[in-house]
């Protein structure tokens, strides 16, 4: 029974501290209560229907905007091969850096956006930290993947 007590005692702490720590550190969310009377955590407030005609639009321009940028990068960095093959540049070490730290982007992006997104800090710091993480991989993998280009070379 102490044991129990002890238990009991120990998560009303914990609840408490993690509930003061909730309401300081997260990004605008609020305690509401869902459809089965638990108490949750809601990061994106979804209350009548502009709210959801809201978030349509922004996962339309997403749709959009996501494989435009996609595509524009990518032509960019043809662009920048093709130059350094008409200009008698090694083309095919900057073709292999390209295509290496385009896929180390856009998968790192993938990875840290997806893991944020779903915690309590919310969609918006999860796209913001995703593209981060793509453009810094980006950068850093072309070093790498030069690097390991010229070693076999």
């Amino acid at each position: 029974m102490r044991a129990e007590a002890a238990f009991k005692e120990m998560n009303q702490v914990l609840f408490s501290r993690s509930k003061n720590y909730l309401n300081n550190n997260t990004f605008r969310m609020r305690q509401t209560t869902n459809a089965t009377g638990r108490t949750v955590w809601e990061s994106i407030p979804v209350r009548d229907i502009a709210d959801v005609q809201k978030l349509t639009k922004l996962a339309k321009i997403g749709r959009v905007a996501g494989p435009g940028f996609i595509m524009v990068d990518g032509y960019l960095r043809a662009n920048g091969v093709y130059q350094s093959w008409k200009n008698g540049e090694n083309w095919e070490r900057k073709a292999v850096v390209e295509g290496g730290s385009f896929l180390a982007g856009i998968g790192a992006g993938v990875l840290i956006g997806a893991v944020i997104a779903v915690t309590p800090v919310g969609l918006a710091v999860g796209i913001v930290a995703g593209g981060a993480a793509a453009v810094g991989a980006d950068y850093a993998f072309k070093d790498i993947i030069g690097w390991l280009y010229d070693l076999v070379d």
